[in-house]
């Protein structure tokens, strides 16, 4: 029961909170799949179904025309070079730059944005995992 004194920002804070802090946001696989299909539980602004766009989209990469049949991507040969994370960092900001000025907010831009972040995040943790 909300009393008048209780905002929903602070019910959804709350209730966001608790569940960092229980470690209740993901399901048991440790994979980090929402608990509930119903994103807007667990997101106020959409951003579930943003990443599950997200998802959809980097998936979509791996059967484009520059990764042909799963041989040596350019990633592969940036981390090879030993400038994958740089690489990967300087993409998401050239993609981010870019959002707004070609075709309108494209948001096919912040799909590449944030598909190199992930990239970022990935090499990054690699280097610093050696």
């Amino acid at each position: 029961m909300v009393d008048d004194n209780t905002s929903v920002e602070k019910i959804y804070s709350d209730r966001y909170l608790a569940d960092v802090v229980n470690n209740d946001l993901f399901n048991d696989s440790g994979a980090g799949d929402l608990k509930s299909d119903d994103n807007s539980e667990v997101y106020r602004y959409g951003e579930g179904n943003m990443l599950d766009e997200v998802k959809s989209y980097i998936a979509s990469t791996y059967a484009g025309h520059y990764v042909g049949n799963g041989d040596l991507q350019t990633t592969d040969v940036w981390n090879t070079l030993g400038s994958a994370d740089t690489t990967s960092r300087d993409t998401a900001i050239k993609y981010l730059m870019r959002y707004g000025k070609k075709g309108g907010n494209n948001k096919k831009d912040l799909m590449k944005a944030i598909h190199y972040i992930c990239l970022l995040h990935h090499f990054t943790e690699v280097n610093n995992n050696d």
